[in-house]
């Protein structure tokens, strides 16, 4: 399972994530930009250190934007406007 989203929180037990799943990303950036009804919604969901492998900051690679970078392309907002925080 991989999301991307905004980290709520973390401390020993895991971590907090409001996000959606990297395979719908762009289905639910499309979403976003064209005012849909709600299809694909982001859930804030905890993640037990024990389930996480690794955590990846979301920045761009050479000519390829980040996530971030992408939502606002198409949406023209920001992680923390698009997802409620």
């Amino acid at each position: 399972e991989k999301l991307w989203g905004l980290l709520l929180a973390m401390d020993a037990p895991g971590l907090w994530l409001k996000g959606v799943d990297v395979n719908s990303f762009e289905d639910w950036c499309r979403q976003e930009a064209g005012g849909e009804e709600v299809g694909i919604a982001p859930s804030t969901v905890f993640l037990p250190f024990l389930r996480v492998e690794k955590l990846v900051l979301d920045e761009p690679m050479g000519s390829v934007p980040s996530m971030s970078q992408r939502l606002f392309q198409i949406t023209g907002r920001g992680p923390e406007d698009a997802l409620g925080e």
